[in-house]
């Protein structure tokens, strides 16, 4: 099968031109289909879990989980709000049995994140 040079436009029948020297490349053959080239997929982590912010999260629980800091830091504004209004308007029990089981739960691997996936240790 003769084919043009890329180079200098002249006919080659192999895989050299002839005149330049140039190597012709070579053609797929007409009945195999093209070569797709895909992106790899992306590596997943454990649907409904984040490891990374465990620590970090039982810290502030223990140390300002009484003014509901540990749930803004996940995103929980809402019960974050209210554990802080009840900490200021009341110092009551209510309060304090909060915090406990947050620091229970976070310990745990049992608390989770305004998503709904829990933090657990890595």
């Amino acid at each position: 099968m003769d084919k043009n040079c890329p180079n200098c436009g002249s006919q080659a029948s192999g895989v050299k031109c002839e005149y330049c020297g140039t190597l012709i490349p070579q053609q797929a053959a007409a009945n195999s289909p093209p070569k797709s080239y895909a992106a790899p997929p992306p590596i997943a982590q454990p649907s409904g879990q984040i490891d990374d912010r465990w620590l970090l999260l039982l810290i502030l629980s223990i140390f300002l989980g009484v003014l509901g800091v540990d749930r803004f830091y996940v995103g929980k504004v809402g019960t974050g709000i209210l554990k802080l209004l009840i900490t200021i308007c009341s110092i009551g029990t209510l309060c304090w049995i909060w915090w406990i089981v947050d620091i229970i739960l976070i310990a745990t691997g049992n608390f989770t994140d305004s998503e709904g996936k829990k933090i657990v240790q890595k």
